[in-house]
């Protein structure tokens, strides 16, 4: 669902079913980085048991337009305006991480708009890797392995759908450009070991993402991906759905592809360097 709050467009999930005006209101606001999948199995609870759902993409993320709010006092006013924006007088907000910090404050601010408020993963303080805050000054972004990763094999398994099913193949095919560029955090480009057995006695074989980046580019991820899918079968044809390619050349133009942009899903997707 697609509507406007402030003169910008704004992008939210409504849990797979229809938005309906004379059910409660349950709006859900995500953590730093993310977006409205964080939210996909509870709104599709919710939204077929009574209630009309906003699982919301806050400015400047997702699949919302507009440039990200600075403070968590902005972001408290936009829930505000949203509840607005969308005919309600009154809504029950539900965060999670960072979107805790901004229901409370809106909230605060807003006590006859908030009818009840629930807060998910929250903590007093939230520790960031000390390699991304040193390069995360610099305008070169390079995708994270294991970040990079788990966004395909969320889609490739379809789990960004209203309609995942775990046994079934729902999924879409994932292009990946400019594979030279991947970047592991730490030293486990050098260190980490991979392993695999020949079959015949004494076949173990090991090598490391920086050997096996020079003679496949896409391996590295291509593995990493094959981990984070099912076993047998339906692992091995929903894999097929991933395509990489060095440079920023591929041959499925025709078939239109939606670009995503790994740093609006999650900063911490990139290293900058």
């Amino acid at each position: 669902m697609k509507f406007k709050v402030n003169g910008e467009e704004v992008f939210a999930s409504t849990g797979g079913r229809p938005f309906d005006k004379e059910k409660p209101l349950i709006i859900f606001v995500h953590g730093s980085g993310l977006t409205h999948m964080t939210w996909v199995l509870q709104t599709r609870y919710f939204a077929f048991h009574g209630y009309s759902v906003l699982a919301l993409d806050m400015p400047g993320h997702g699949l919302s337009s507009g440039k990200s709010l600075k403070s968590i006092e902005e972001m408290a006013d936009w829930v505000g305006d949203v509840i607005d924006s969308v005919g309600y007088k009154e809504a029950s907000l539900v965060g999670h991480s960072q979107g805790c910090l901004v229901t409370v404050e809106c909230t605060s601010r807003n006590p006859e708009k908030i009818r009840t408020l629930s807060l998910m993963g929250g903590a007093g303080a939230i520790p960031m890797n000390p390699e991304l805050l040193s390069l995360a000054e610099n305008n070169d972004p390079k995708a994270v392995v294991g970040r990079l990763a788990s966004v395909i094999s969320k889609i490739i398994r379809g789990k960004n759908k209203t309609t995942y099913t775990p046994h079934m193949d729902d999924g879409d095919f994932v292009i990946v450009k400019n594979i030279e560029q991947i970047k592991f955090t730490g030293k486990k480009f050098q260190n980490k070991k991979y392993y695999r057995h020949t079959g015949y006695p004494g076949g173990i074989k090991e090598t490391t993402p920086e050997k096996l980046h020079i003679k496949k580019p896409g391996e590295t991820l291509k593995l990493a991906v094959k981990r984070m899918l099912p076993g047998g079968v339906l692992g091995k044809k929903q894999l097929t759905k991933l395509k990489i390619y060095s440079g920023n050349e591929h041959p499925h133009s025709s078939q239109n592809p939606i670009l995503i942009k790994l740093d609006k899903l999650n900063n911490k997707n990139i290293i900058r360097n």
